[in-house]
């Protein structure tokens, strides 16, 4: 009994509820595609003079601070997880002659700035290279708002008074498996001619 009246359920679908099937009703029946396959995206910063190439999950949002000037933020998924910001850095001419300009600027910048922050700590330096550029990738870890948050920078020198740094910040749990996403990232930046 159960698979007769199933048949004819089966039937009545087929044909609609109006008799006809659903074929000859010229109903489109709504395809299923498969979503468009994303590869990397180039972004280009004209102004800023320089690009990246984003993989997916990356994505860019331009602000304009108070004193009008803009600023680009690359960001992974949620700020939470991870947000860069590129900054280019001029080694002051009235500089005393150092060894190493990027352990320099590195220095006074943990100085100036990183030492302050809640539960700062040094996680680790390494020497960095891409291809317009060598420096140091610095990470260290320290608290905002009583999260467990992760920095991770990269100095790159690309001429002998010109640093750029790639600054990476994000919380902890999510910012700190990302550390092969944020190295290939930073091995993509590109001077603009």
């Amino acid at each position: 009994m159960k698979l007769l009246v199933s048949g004819f359920i089966f039937i009545i679908m087929l044909m609609g509820l109006g008799g006809t099937p659903l074929w000859a009703q010229k109903i489109d029946v709504p395809q299923t595609e498969e979503p468009p396959k994303t590869g990397p995206q180039v972004f280009r910063d004209e102004e800023g003079g320089y690009q990246l190439t984003l993989e997916k999950g990356w994505r860019t949002e331009v602000a304009v601070e108070n004193s009008g000037k803009r600023s680009t933020e690359i960001i992974f998924m949620d700020r939470s997880y991870s947000l860069m910001k590129v900054k280019k850095e001029k080694v002051p001419a009235d500089q005393p002659v150092v060894l190493d300009p990027v352990r320099d600027l590195l220095n006074r910048e943990v100085d100036n700035d990183l030492h302050y922050r809640p539960d700062f700590k040094v996680i680790s330096q390494e020497r960095f290279v891409n291809s317009v550029g060598q420096g140091v990738m610095f990470q260290f870890n320290y608290r905002r708002v009583g999260k467990p948050m992760t920095g991770r920078y990269y100095f790159v020198q690309t001429a002998p008074d010109t640093i750029w740094v790639m600054r990476f910040t994000g919380e902890q749990k999510f910012h700190d498996p990302l550390r092969y996403q944020t190295d290939q990232l930073a091995r993509t930046f590109k001077l603009l001619p």
